[in-house]
């Protein structure tokens, strides 16, 4: 209903602005003469072409941008993808108990993201399924203590792809909450 409101008051705005110019144009024909119009056409002309310039690189501009945020809003959802599938590998390298849970944990959020959660983003809400699932595997990955050094290093992997993961979720999530303008 916001949306129709806000078409319908934008119509109004524009066909005021419309009928205004055309009401101030045939006025000035009306009371200005035609020989101090035409004094005035080559300045006025500069003018105008000032204008056009300016309008072409505020459009521009505004295509830019809109398209900046939506390929970002794309580059952020497969990051995090990205760092889903990578928990899920390096997952296998950790004992048998823990490589368990984070595979599991990983597949369930990522199921629980596309059936639920991507549905819910089209109001600005988040899942909470989704985000008690994103909890776990950060409290899953910080658990582990490893023993060796290999463990370590993928210890460390895994932590740094954790918190990718939380990072881009959130960042999907504003997204989400700011809307994506229509292109």
């Amino acid at each position: 209903m916001p949306m129709f409101s806000t078409l319908l008051l934008g119509g109004l705005v524009i066909s005021l602005a419309v009928l205004l110019a055309i009401a101030g144009l045939i006025f000035a024909q009306h009371r200005i003469s035609l020989e101090l119009r035409q004094v005035h056409n080559v300045p006025l002309g500069l003018i105008y072409g000032a204008l056009y310039v300016t309008f072409g690189v505020i459009t521009g501009f505004s295509a830019y941008l809109v398209l900046n945020k939506y390929t970002t809003s794309q580059a952020t959802v497969a990051n995090e993808a990205s760092a889903v599938r990578a928990l899920y590998y390096l997952a296998g390298q950790f004992p048998e108990s823990q490589r368990d849970q984070i595979q599991e944990l990983t597949t369930s959020y990522a199921r629980a993201v596309i059936d639920e959660e991507w549905p819910l983003m089209q109001e600005g809400q988040q899942s909470p399924h989704a985000a008690a699932l994103n909890q776990q595997i950060t409290q899953s990955v910080d658990s582990f203590q490893p023993s060796t050094s290999a463990e370590q290093a993928v210890y460390s992997q895994a932590l740094q792809r954790a918190n990718e993961l939380n990072q881009n979720r959130n960042i999907r999530l504003l997204y989400a909450r700011m809307g994506l303008p229509p292109i």
